[in-house]
């Protein structure tokens, strides 16, 4: 039962950074971006398990990120399919001003 809220509090992490932060990610795809975001997240939380255990550090942070990766990276895919989804489509060189006058004299 523990995995679920620490996963919606890690999908909101993600979702609340691409929301803010996705201008100043160095990459286009949106996917790209959460992707990175996601698997940034995972390692932040393997490190701090990692520091909490003590002995076997190394077999507690293998067996815990083997059976994260998956599931970070499809929370990474899913959060920039939708993000692209969200984004406005305005084609380069032109101002969201520009695009807002020609909606409004075409209507």
């Amino acid at each position: 039962m523990g995995a679920l809220p620490s996963g919606l509090l890690i999908a909101l992490f993600v979702s609340y950074c691409m929301l803010v932060y996705s201008e100043k990610i160095p990459t286009k795809s949106p996917i790209t971006k959460s992707v990175l975001l996601s698997l940034a997240a995972l390692l932040a939380i393997e490190l701090v398990a990692t520091l909490l255990h003590e002995g076997d550090e190394l077999y507690y942070f293998s067996i815990g990120t083997l059976l994260s990766v998956p599931r970070f990276l499809f929370l990474g895919i899913i959060i920039g399919y939708l993000y692209r989804r969200v984004e406005p489509v305005i084609p380069p060189g032109v101002t969201v001003q520009s695009a807002e006058s020609r909606q409004r004299s075409s209507q």
